[in-house]
Order: structure tokens, then C-alpha cells, then sequence
């Protein structure tokens, strides 16, 4: 028979309780033989607040139908040994919740989850443990780090979404060889994504405007005709996802549409 219990309470920033008892699942022995303790636990996780957390678990007949794990999300002196007091999300998933795959090193689970919506927030830094319940009996822990809990390896964080770039290109006077034919501009603007205040360094034509704040237009003068690049980089220490920062975009100064008498 398996009962679930639902409860909600608050500890640091907020703590989850999936409570599930569970009976009847077999006796101590087997428990003693089928749970080992999961290993290469790796998390990961994306600005739209997703966070996915997998480790591995060895299990002889590749089953982890009858277990139950208990993740803990916390800061990152987060260990097995304070997790009660630590932890700011706990959650207790059956083989309903998580999925799992058979690979060469044994049974990876993974569980995906909204971090958001459960209380971490954008930019911390987080690392998880995890408790492995085998057939009703509590047995073996593993944690996120590999050796000390001091290493950074295994850390995590929900990037901010990403800031935006407003481009405006502006025709020179003259056709090319005509008198005047450098005086194009590009005016750009960077929205802000979810990380505010932040400070950009802008490139366009050779030119760098460093420091620039969101919603700020920087005016690139000086411009023939023709292709450009502009890079944007957040340098004010913002968490982006690899891709987002920095963040490169092409503009063309067009040849102006008739030329002058």
C-alpha cells in the first residue's frame, strides 16, 4: 500500500515536502542488497527557470520502479549532514515524477522541475544532495559535489533572461565616392532581460562604448555603407546562459535611396 501526503512549510527561503509512505515494499535484506548509493549527481538549468537534476544509481536489475529519492536544493555549504537545516527546497519523488534511462555506469534518473515556481531564484548559486529509499528502507546518500563540499564544480544557477538589442542603421548622404559618404549612423539601444541595472560594452565599426546602462541609445557615426557587426557584452557580472552573453547581431548601412542633385 503507498500513501501520499502533501505538506507545504517554510525554511529559509522556502522548503517543498513531498511526504510519501510507503509499506509493504520488502524486507530490510533486500533493501540492503538493491540500494546503493547514487553517484555523478549533475545539475543544470536555463533561464526560463527549469532546472533539471540527474544522478546515477547502481542497480543490478536495472529497476528503479520500486525506489524512492529525497532531493535537497540548498547554498553552497549544502551537505548529507545539514541538509535539514540548509536545504531551502526538499522534494520526495517516486518512479511517478522522475524518469530514468539503463547506460554503461547503471540506472540515470532525472527529475525536471520549474526552480522559479518553487522558490530559488535567478543568479544564486545552489547545489543539491540526494537520499536514496529502496524498497521502503532508507540507505544511502549521495551529495553534488565530488570530494570537498568546498569545490564549485557541481554548483548551479537559473541564468536571467536575456537582455535585447535595438538596432537603427542610417543612410550616409552621398552614394560611395560621392562628397559625403562616411556620415552614416548606428543607433543602438540594449534592453534589459530580467538582471536590471546592468552595464554593457557595445562595439560597432571599430568604435567600444563601455559601461553603458540599459535603454541608453549609443550612436555609431561616421559610417559608410556597407555591413557591420555589433557585440554587446553584460560586464556587471549578470548570470547569462553561454549563448546569451555575449551576444552579436549584423546590421547593413544601406546606400542612401537617391542621390543628391
Amino acid at each position: 500500500m503507498r500513501q501520499t501526503i502533501l505538506s507545504i512549510r517554510s525554511l529559509g527561503l522556502r522548503l517543498l515536502t513531498l511526504t510519501l509512505l510507503v509499506f509493504g515494499m520488502g524486507s530490510a535484506a533486500s533493501a540492503q542488497l538493491d540500494c546503493a548509493s547514487p553517484t555523478d549527481l549533475t545539475p543544470s538549468a536555463t533561464s526560463d527557470g527549469t532546472v533539471t537534476l540527474s544522478w546515477v544509481v547502481d542497480q543490478a536489475d536495472d529497476s528503479v520502479d520500486d525506489h524512492v529519492f529525497t532531493v535537497v536544493v540548498g547554498g553552497t555549504g549544502l551537505n548529507c549532514n545539514n541538509a535539514a537545516t540548509a536545504g531551502v527546497l526538499q522534494l520526495i519523488l517516486d518512479d511517478t515524477e522522475f524518469t530514468s534511462e539503463v547506460t554503461n555506469d547503471g540506472v540515470r534518473v532525472t527529475y525536471e522541475f520549474n526552480g522559479l515556481a518553487n522558490g530559488l531564484v535567478r543568479g544564486a548559486s545552489y547545489r543539491f544532495i540526494v537520499n536514496q529509499t529502496c524498497n521502503g528502507m532508507v540507505m544511502n546518500s549521495g551529495d553534488s559535489t565530488t570530494g570537498s563540499c568546498l569545490t564549485d564544480s557541481d554548483i548551479f544557477k537559473i541564468p536571467e533572461t536575456p537582455f535585447t538589442i535595438v538596432k537603427t542603421p542610417i543612410s550616409p548622404t552621398c552614394f560611395p565616392g560621392g562628397l559625403v559618404d562616411d556620415d552614416g549612423i548606428i543607433i543602438v539601444t540594449v534592453l534589459d532581460g530580467t538582471c536590471d541595472d546592468a552595464l554593457y560594452s557595445i562595439t560597432a565599426g571599430g568604435v567600444t562604448f563601455s559601461n553603458v546602462q540599459g535603454g541608453n541609445p549609443i550612436a555609431f557615426i561616421g559610417l559608410e555603407a556597407g555591413n557591420y557587426t555589433i557585440t554587446v557584452e553584460e560586464t556587471s557580472g549578470c548570470f547569462f546562459e553561454a549563448d546569451d552573453n555575449p551576444m552579436s547581431m549584423d546590421v547593413t548601412v544601406e546606400e542612401p535611396e537617391v542621390e543628391p542633385a
